[in-house]
């Protein structure tokens, strides 16, 4: 009760499990058809909001923000052991998970890095000089989307390592 009201959440691929951040930074991971709850990162004390935890395709996986230690943590949703922390990136930000890869996207405040969690490898880095408020996977895990303070989006097609702009509208 401590941890507030639930603010965020995502369903695992499968519809079988629920990631669930609270409002003071808790994160809960749910198994819906026992309603039993798997497990809960950092409601040891209270904290501030983060992003949501996002699945891996297979719901094997979660990857979100977490205070202790700061950064980012993958975790395996059976009962939340972390597999690869990178404090790197801090919990003030968000990522995506690319579908049918052990990798994610990730915004850091300068750029965004797309990182393997198995060989900590980065496979891309786009420096930015706007805040990315926003990315997204295109479903085959081909196209990484960014946007933010530009009117501009970013797509980046991960098999070229080129960036595609989509232009909006001027104001």
């Amino acid at each position: 009760a401590e941890q507030g009201r639930p603010v965020l959440f995502d369903f695992s691929p499968d519809g079988r499990l629920l990631s669930v951040r609270h409002v003071r930074g808790a994160l809960a991971v749910w198994d819906l058809e026992s309603g039993r709850l798997r497990f809960v990162r950092d409601a040891d004390q209270l904290r501030r909001q983060a992003s949501r935890g996002q699945f891996s395709s297979d719901g094997q996986f979660v990857v979100a923000p977490v205070f202790t230690p700061d950064g980012f943590a993958v975790m395996e949703t059976a009962a939340g052991q972390t597999v690869a922390h990178f404090p790197e990136i801090g919990s003030f930000h968000h990522a995506a998970v690319r579908p049918g890869a052990k990798q994610f996207a990730a915004f850091d405040g300068n750029k965004v890095m797309v990182l393997d969690w198995e060989t900590r490898a980065r496979l891309l880095e786009v420096p930015l000089d706007f805040g990315a408020y926003r990315l997204a996977w295109s479903p085959d895990g081909r196209w990484l989307g960014i946007f933010g303070n530009s009117l501009a989006i970013q797509l980046w097609d991960m098999t070229t390592r080129q960036m595609r702009p989509l232009h909006g509208h001027q104001d």
